[in-house]
């Protein structure tokens, strides 16, 4: 967990972040031709297969630069089809270079990594347990927390009768279309977890879906202030916000628990332990 936390997550979700970026400001038209650099490709191939081959929920940040494309523009443009298509052809080729070296390294399969034949229960799964941990945004909630549940009804729902109300003269299928896209994006993100059979969103797999549905939620936010300094000054406050939580969530929640845990331990050990012991002390191994 401690590998995951400091690096793995580090590798895996830049790595993903840096390959949708190469792409997303690689795609160029021309005559409503698209043209993209060979370069362009096999660098954001590079990224994506390092990503998924790291942690692959970490490639979920590909989707990131064109997740935030549709959010301005309340439409799925050329560019972000183009995304789309290659991301899958990225998983394609990782699921291939995957099974070639789990062949040649005779290396056995987790039963975790079981193909899903219920697409219904992972949609039920994705919004009702990852997405609505990533409305908690950095607060911790206990996963099965009632609280945790409302809060997520009432952010979702704040957030939906805004957008009815400022696109209300909008078309309805214009509408409908921007939150079928955000549904695609969330299926996207969080693929690998939804492809296999197991259920159960830890938190390091959901950075993407994290940032994601930060920006998007923000972006809302933001859109009923009209002066920029406003914006600069809600920003701010967000910032502080997220800093003060996070210095909670690090001192709080981890470090002054696992502290009081060690020092049970050490008086423990100390208190019972003696030259020669080679035995245990209710279970617990001293030597």
């Amino acid at each position: 967990i401690g590998w995951a936390a400091c690096m793995q997550m580090f590798i895996a979700c830049t790595c993903g972040l840096v390959g949708g970026y190469t792409l997303y400001t690689g795609i160029k038209f021309t005559d409503n031709m698209v043209q993209v650099p060979t370069r362009i490709i096999a660098l954001s191939l590079l990224f994506g297969i390092a990503s998924l081959f790291t942690y692959q929920n970490g490639f979920g940040c590909f989707f990131i630069p064109f997740f935030v494309g549709f959010i301005t523009t309340k439409k799925i443009i050329k560019n972000i089809y183009i995304g789309i298509v290659f991301s899958l052809l990225t998983y394609g080729l990782y699921y291939l270079i995957f099974k070639y070296s789990i062949h040649t390294y005779a290396t056995g399969i987790s039963d975790r990594t079981a193909i899903t034949t219920n697409p219904i229960n992972k949609l039920l799964f994705l919004f009702g347990r990852p997405i609505a941990t990533a409305f908690h945004f950095t607060y911790l909630f206990n996963e099965k927390s009632i609280l945790g549940l409302v809060v997520y009804c009432l952010v979702i729902s704040a957030w939906l009768g805004s957008t009815l109300t400022r696109q209300k003269a909008v078309p309805l299928s214009q509408r409908t279309m921007y939150l079928l896209g955000l549904v695609i994006f969330f299926i996207l993100i969080y693929l690998p977890s939804l492809i296999v059979k197991e259920n159960y969103s830890s938190n390091r797999t959901l950075f993407a879906l994290d940032v994601a549905v930060f920006f998007w939620v923000t972006e809302t936010l933001l859109s009923f202030f009209k002066k920029d300094m406003l914006k600069y000054n809600v920003a701010g406050l967000i910032t502080i916000l997220f800093l003060l939580n996070g210095w909670y969530n690090f001192n709080k929640q981890f470090l002054n628990p696992v502290a009081e845990e060690y020092s049970i331990l050490k008086k423990f050990v100390t208190q019972h332990y003696r030259p020669g012991i080679i035995t245990t002390i209710n279970s617990m191994p001293l030597s």
